[in-house]
């Protein structure tokens, strides 16, 4: 049998709450699974691959993302094991629908294309 290297998981996440997020914060990190939070909202949990601030999050480790509308969307759609990019756009105020004139966080969601991802790797194992 092949010797492997498993790491420890203790099954926890860490999580940071939207208010503590500053416009232009990034996370980028590996769909797991949909869940919900106490209130029995929606909340999504990544493992971190890559994040540019420097409390909270921490790479390879679970991370919690809470419900928020843009997010919500997005996530409906995408499977487990997708590298997904949130970005942090501050709050805004709402124009329409039952919530109109509240504020609430605004994000930018996106997904990695690996199949361009693979045509840049072979890209460098060309120029080698």
């Amino acid at each position: 049998m092949k010797k492997r290297t498993f790491t420890k998981r203790n099954g926890t996440s860490t999580f940071r709450a939207w208010k503590e997020w500053s416009e232009g914060d990034e996370f980028i990190g590996k769909f797991i699974r949909d869940g919900k939070d106490q209130f029995g909202n929606p909340c999504w949990v990544f493992e971190c691959m890559e994040t540019n601030f420097e409390s909270g999050f921490k790479v390879g480790r679970n991370a919690t993302l809470n419900s928020a509308g843009g997010l919500n969307k997005v996530m409906e759609e995408i499977d487990p094991g997708t590298i997904v990019q949130v970005v942090y756009n501050g709050v805004n105020e709402m124009t329409k629908g039952p919530f109109a004139g509240k504020m609430a966080h605004s994000v930018e969601v996106g997904t990695l294309d690996e199949s361009l991802m693979e045509e840049e790797e072979t890209q460098e194992d060309f120029e080698l």
